[in-house]
């Protein structure tokens, strides 16, 4: 297990390094791989928009937002976060990449309503 956390650690600093990256599905993908996980991942429209749930090891993260990849997206953080603590990694650069990510999204955003049902 020690390897599979070292390789974890791995991803998140590539991650890191390239900052610029908002798609945050393919490391999570990459963290799944690692850990021999089956990912699971739906994507569904309703009244209230997009709904996005992804499991890995029986851990869910859960989006619902007007628009798609935003829903994607932070479901994808919030999956992640659950994960590595569960792992016991520490979350704390995670946590900046969110936080960079949505400062991101709400400048390049006017529209409020994108914004409404972010679940953090």
């Amino acid at each position: 297990m020690d390897q599979k956390i070292k390789a974890i650690k791995k991803i998140i600093s590539t991650w890191e390094n390239k900052n610029k990256t908002v798609e945050v599905f393919p490391y999570l993908e990459k963290i799944s791989h690692q850990l021999n996980a089956t990912l699971r991942k739906y994507t569904e429209h309703g009244k209230n928009g997009f709904k996005t749930v992804i499991k890995v090891l029986e851990i869910e993260g859960s989006s619902v937002n007007t628009n798609k990849q935003f829903s994607l997206n932070a479901a994808s953080f919030e999956c992640i976060k659950r994960v590595l603590d569960k792992l016991q990694i520490p979350i704390n650069s995670v946590v900046r990449l969110e936080e960079s990510w949505l400062k991101t999204q709400s400048e390049g955003s006017n529209d409020i309503e994108n914004n409404i049902f972010c679940p953090i």
